[in-house]
């Protein structure tokens, strides 16, 4: 039984910028080891694996294997990156061939694994996300059925950061900035705060589009008006960081003498080798430097070898090359079959592009280098001093193969092509020098859980148990919850069932006695303090040396275990416990937690003196007057502000929509439409293999410049639950394409003619999935080459109304269609 494992190896074909290039690398070894470790009952990494496998009923042994490639011959790991277009089609092609995977792992991000698991919902097929902690979808069977989560809710998520701040650290005055698309965030840390303490003062600041600097300096100049001293940031890609760092430093926010409270909060994935990666830009480093980050943690990562199950079996697949070349194979991406000579020398994880002369970091000094007086590593109470020089590079090679290799010589005479986004190769010693990446336990966990679930399903069925309904729920009493898993898929409900000491604990079980998610408490998280590398040695570097480089580091100080209440320091090589720096570089916790700036005093007492001035002289009637009209006005340009925002979101999302699909452009072939004899349905003619699918806009336009022609076909539907019931539509839309082909001279055999009709184009039978079609109808109305307008009168089947071209005219839909498609096209 195959299951499907959607990664984040690029972003629609291009590199992933939000992570690190070898994660998706590693969530696929770890889920290779997860294979083989299930099929041979090795139980290197959860102990009780052969009793769970075998033990379940009396009967024969388990027999379930799981295969690295799908039934149709695709490897079982799928590039969907962090955009619901490509998770969507990764699972559609999946299933192509007939049968496809009886269980799907990912994808990564929240909105890429909601929109998969509308597709595999609609299957009847489970999903399990490793990572993605959507508090409002997956794992509530009513919203998103057969999805549960090996990770905890994001609500989870937020108590650990709530219980670092308040018990950790004793920070109560807290602002969160968050952007628009993490709504779920916010309302999870204002319950978090909320259970905790009504003292807390806690104050949730949305930024996002249309003009994210702008956004974010109102929302930081607020937060210093405030006086409040703790600042939590849950941002949603990596390159919002530095629309941040733009803001806080045009506001004079980045000095440490202000004491600030940086807290990243983990939302979607946060990458730490990313978001603390070296840098050249001052204020981004200053911005960063004693920052923390609470997250959820895999077991070896504060874990030893010789403590962590997982991290010692994946240490154990160094030299198997074998396993490695197995691994290889199984990458969604591959290499083309052209080859190149030898010669070349890269190194270590540097990629060489085969131009002829590449270029490669093959002698990278990491003798960092701080110069300061004092503690501030930025110079800025005792003079500028240096920051930290990254050593020398040396240059030479010769065009590289364009294979991302580790610890290796890269060879290639330039004739190789280059290595496509997202191909990542590793070299024999890759488990030797790679440790895991964040998530990987996780990962190895949702696989054993579902081979688990597929044991104990197949024990059901073998004692004849499958006629056994599940436990009855009525919808009247609110959402399901465990056991009342709301459906009768056998595989998700023996999966979720399942519980077992794993790689990521020692109770790994899908729901936490209400939902479909992990309970928070079986889960280990840790504190990350981001922060320049202090006194590495070395000499500083020269003042004429550019650019400088400021080598940032993240170290886990504090980890809370599972189950348990407090958080312990981390322990160093040297046995002391490890320390949290702050941006001055010391220990000690900024203090006050907030302050009354003076001004303010001043204002109080110039307005105190005032009242008292107006009610001498007999004023006070017309200051109330005065104060009333500005309290009118000032609410007046309020609620404009608001509505003008409003305003620029709409038009933005109506930009974008004509712009980018959230939904692929499904196509017919005009020869196929025409042999219909009727309007068929979108699930039909996706079962039958009729549709030709577009995910991009660009791509659109290079298949109309193949001379390929599309025809949008807009027409106003003649029953409720039908479109056209009496096929007069139909037949008037194959007489306009071929008086189309005849007058525009196309082939009469109309094979190069695709048709957009939205009964057959847009899905019908799953309202998620058809809400991300209708998303896109601007956008397929304009990209379309000819629109025809098909309204022969017709008497609606259930209203008995005439339907003619004014009443076509007369809806909302149709018109929007004709706009949309003259405005990009003319009239």
């Amino acid at each position: 039984c195959p299951i499907l494992l959607l990664l984040p190896f690029t972003s629609r074909g291009r590199p992933n910028n939000e992570l690190s290039p070898d994660t998706a690398f590693a969530h696929m070894a770890a889920a290779l080891l997860a294979f083989d470790h299930f099929n041979t009952r090795d139980p290197a990494v959860v102990p009780d694996l052969p009793a769970l496998v075998d033990g379940y009923a009396d009967g024969p042994a388990c027999d379930v294997v799981l295969p690295s490639r799908l039934p149709n011959g695709r490897s079982a790991a799928a590039d969907v990156g962090n955009h619901v277009g490509p998770a969507v089609r990764a699972v559609l092609d999946a299933l192509e061939g007939g049968a496809g995977p009886c269980a799907v792992v990912g994808p990564y991000y929240n909105k890429a694994a909601a929109a998969a698991a509308t597709i595999t919902a609609a299957r009847d097929i489970p999903l399990l996300s490793y990572a993605a902690a959507d508090a409002r979808g997956l794992g509530r069977s009513h919203v998103l059925p057969l999805t549960a989560k090996v990770v905890a809710d994001e609500l989870d998520r937020a108590r650990a950061v709530a219980d670092y701040l308040l018990d950790g650290r004793g920070r109560d005055y807290v602002h969160l900035l968050y952007m628009d698309d993490l709504t779920a965030v916010a309302e999870a840390l204002a319950e978090a705060v909320a259970e905790r303490s009504e003292e807390v003062r806690y104050d949730a600041i949305k930024v996002g589009p249309p003009n994210l600097r702008r956004s974010l300096e109102d929302a930081l100049f607020r937060v210093r008006d405030s006086t409040w001293k703790t600042i939590v940031v849950a941002l949603s890609r990596s390159r919002q960081w530095d629309v941040l760092v733009a803001a806080a430093d045009a506001l004079g926010m980045l000095d440490p003498s202000l004491n600030l409270v940086w807290v990243a909060y983990d939302a979607g994935g946060l990458d730490l080798r990313v978001l603390a990666a070296d840098t050249a830009s001052r204020p981004r480093a200053r911005l960063l430097n004693g920052m923390a980050v609470v997250r959820v943690l895999d077991g070896f990562q504060y874990r030893g070898e010789d403590e962590d199950r997982f991290l010692r079996s994946w240490r154990g697949m160094a030299g198997n090359e074998s396993f490695v070349e197995r691994l290889n194979a199984m990458h969604p991406i591959q290499l083309s079959e052209a080859g190149g000579g030898g010669g070349g020398n890269g190194g270590s994880g540097n990629d060489n592009d085969g131009s002829g002369n590449s270029s490669s970091n093959g002698n990278s000094s990491n003798s960092h280098t701080v110069s300061s007086n004092g503690n501030n590593i930025f110079g800025d109470n005792a003079g500028e001093g240096n920051a930290v020089s990254k050593g020398s590079e040396s240059r030479g090679g010769n065009g590289g193969s364009g294979r991302k290799l580790q610890g290796g010589n890269k060879g290639g005479g330039g004739g190789a092509p280059k290595a496509p986004a997202g191909y990542y190769s590793a070299a024999s010693d890759y488990f030797a020098t790679h440790d895991p990446a964040p998530y990987s336990a996780f990962v190895y966990d949702a696989i054993v859980a579902l081979g688990v679930g597929q044991c104990r399903a197949q024990a059901k069925r073998r004692a004849g148990l499958l006629e056994v309904a599940p436990p009855p729920w009525n919808p009247k009493d609110g959402p399901p919850t465990y056991p009342h898993t709301g459906t009768g898929n056998l595989l998700y409900n023996e999966t979720v069932a399942a519980a077992f000491r794993g790689a990521t604990g020692d109770e790994v079980v899908l729901h936490d006695r209400t939902f479909f998610s992990r309970e928070g408490r079986t889960m280990a998280y840790g504190v990350y303090n981001l922060r320049v590398a202090w006194g590495a040695g070395g000499p500083s570097p020269a003042p004429s040396a550019a650019p400088v480089v400021y080598v940032l580091e993240h170290v886990l100080t504090r980890v809370r275990e599972p189950r348990a209440a407090n958080w312990t320091p981390m322990v160093g090589a040297d046995g002391a416990p490890r320390s949290f720096l702050h941006a001055d570089g010391t220990a000690a916790e900024p203090a006050p937690l907030h302050e009354i700036p003076v001004d303010t005093v001043q204002s109080n007492a110039g307005m105190i003196a005032a009242v008292t001035l107006g009610s001498v002289l007999g004023a006070l009637l017309a200051g109330a007057a005065l104060y009333s009209a500005w309290k009118r006005y000032r609410t007046y340009r309020r609620i404009s502000r608001e509505h003008e925002k409003r305003m620029d979101v709409t038009l933005e999302e109506a930009d974008r929509a004509l712009r980018e699909l959230d939904y692929p452009l499904h196509l017919l072939r005009g020869d196929e439409f025409a042999a219909e004899g009727a309007l068929v349905c979108h699930e039909v003619l996706r079962d039958r293999h009729k549709h030709t699918v577009i995910d991009h806009l660009g791509d659109v336009d290079a298949f109309i410049a193949a001379g390929n022609q599309v025809v949008f076909f807009s027409h106003q539907w003649t029953a409720y639950n039908a479109p056209d019931p009496t096929t007069t539509q139909y037949r008037s839309m194959v007489a306009a394409l071929h008086g189309l082909a005849k007058t525009l001279g196309w082939h009469p055999s109309l094979k190069n003619v695709w048709v957009w009709a939205d009964y057959g184009c847009i899905p019908q039978a799953c309202p998620s999935t058809q809400s991300l079609a209708i998303r896109s109808l601007a956008a397929y109305a304009s990209s379309a080459t000819y629109f025809v307008v098909c309204a022969p009168p017709v008497p609606h089947t259930d209203t008995s109304d005439l339907c003619t071209l004014s009443t076509y005219q007369m809806r909302m839909w149709c018109r929007a269609e004709q706009v949309c498609h003259s405005m990009r096209n003319g009239e």
